[in-house]
């Protein structure tokens, strides 16, 4: 296989890493996602006697429109940042396909 090919072939393999990255940055980022908007406990030491620590920003319960606005900036932040990924992905697919060779 001469040069061409095996860029084309690097090519190809580097989109779909990109796009099953993506795919599998879902779950975790929706769990993130999920502990920033509700509010969660969490113990300051291993053996959960430590002092109790509540992080996250109540979007359910809150009027203070600076928090309603964290809200909506952190629940638009997973689908935005998956979707960046998967385009570029298949911006690099297209790419090959269209101009390939």
């Amino acid at each position: 296989m001469d040069n061409k090919g095996q860029v084309v072939i690097f090519t190809l393999m580097l989109a779909v890493v990109v796009i099953i990255l993506a795919i599998s940055f879902a779950p975790v980022l929706m769990e993130a996602t999920t502990n920033a908007r509700n509010d969660t406990i969490v113990m300051n030491n291993s053996d959960n006697t430590g002092t109790v620590e509540t992080i996250g920003m109540n979007c359910t319960g809150t009027t203070d429109a600076y928090v309603q606005a964290g809200c909506i900036v952190t629940d638009a932040f997973t689908p935005y940042f998956v979707g960046f990924l998967v385009a570029i992905g298949l911006a690099v697919l297209g790419a090959r396909i269209a101009f390939g060779s």
